[in-house]
């Protein structure tokens, strides 16, 4: 009788422990990088709901999110920012506790990523338009971004989604700068192919749309902006990490 109930204790334990094991399995570890677009940073200087608030609200309202971290997101970001963040393992507290920035991308399940965006619009503002030197920045940025997926996928196995480079509408009339933003992207695409990053398309979406890029000199979104980011994320997000 003894030996009974120490083999129904027993069985009842290890099928708790699978229970757990099993749910554990599907919740999210979220990581958002970024600049100032995946900071939320509005046409009016402020921060606000960005894409990755509602991407975090959307998991989190499936009661599948493990953990959210935004706080390596930094404003002006670079890409050669991000790439010393990593090299330096930056750390930053939550919660009273240190967080270093390699422990997080190896235990995330998810990454959002934007960042390219400050050295694009920096040479664009800065050069000669007729210069084609330009193309020779994006390839030197491509070369930063090519250092930067190597890093990301040393230390994360998982899902990784960059967002894409758009213009601002005082720019959309402008035949070399679209020259330029469809090379970026071009290169931006391949790259990310080539890491097995998913790669999201918004420019498009933003473009020519005033709702959601409403201060014509300046590229940051609006709240509806980034909610309609947020939701082509979400889409692709149900395709790969929560398709089944």
């Amino acid at each position: 009788m003894k030996l009974k109930t120490i083999l129904i204790g027993s069985i009842i334990l290890l099928t708790t422990f699978l229970i757990y094991l099993t749910t554990l399995d599907k919740l999210v570890y979220f990581l958002a990088l970024g600049d100032s677009l995946a900071k939320g940073t509005t046409p009016f200087g402020e921060s606000d709901y960005s894409y990755n608030d509602y991407v975090r609200d959307y998991i989190s309202n499936n009661n599948i999110l493990e953990k959210y971290i935004d706080g390596f997101i930094k404003e002006d970001y670079r890409t050669t920012d991000l790439i010393r963040d990593i090299e330096d393992n930056r750390k930053i507290m939550i919660n009273n506790k240190k967080q270093s920035i390699k422990n997080a991308l190896i235990k995330a399940d998810l990454v959002t990523l934007s960042i390219g965006m400050n050295d694009l619009y920096y040479k664009i503002n800065t050069a000669n338009l007729e210069n084609n030197d330009i193309f020779d920045h994006i390839d030197e940025l491509m070369e930063d971004i090519d250092e930067l997926f190597t890093l990301l996928r040393k230390y994360c196995k998982e899902d990784i989604i960059i967002i894409n480079y758009f213009r601002s509408t005082s720019l959309l009339n402008n035949d070399k700068i679209k020259e330029y933003f469809n090379y970026a992207n071009t290169k931006l695409k391949n790259k990310s192919n080539e890491y097995s990053i998913h790669y999201v398309e918004i420019d498009k979406l933003l473009e020519n749309n005033t709702l959601y890029l409403p201060m014509p000199n300046n590229y940051f979104p609006s709240r509806n902006g980034y909610e309609a980011i947020s939701t082509k994320l979400i889409t692709k997000i149900n395709e790969t990490l929560l398709r089944n």
